[in-house]
């Protein structure tokens, strides 16, 4: 969780690459929350890194995961 909030402070900023250094850790430590995949996806949205987005937008989908933060 503190790394979701830090990553959204960063975001409310316009800091975005710090932003996904926070979502990356949150992905790290909890892998099978869905909030932890569109965050980071949100973030590289942020910085236009499209084809990065769409490759985190994959990872819950291959891995099964079911979230309503991933509709």
């Amino acid at each position: 969780m503190p790394y979701n909030d830090l990553g959204h402070v960063y975001s409310a900023f316009g800091q975005y690459d710090k932003s996904v250094e926070e979502a990356r850790e949150a992905l790290r430590l909890e892998p099978n929350t869905g909030a932890n995949y569109s965050n980071l996806a949100l973030y590289y949205l942020g910085l236009n890194r499209l084809d990065e987005a769409e490759a985190v937008f994959k990872k819950p989908e291959e891995r099964k995961l079911e979230s309503r933060d991933l509709l």
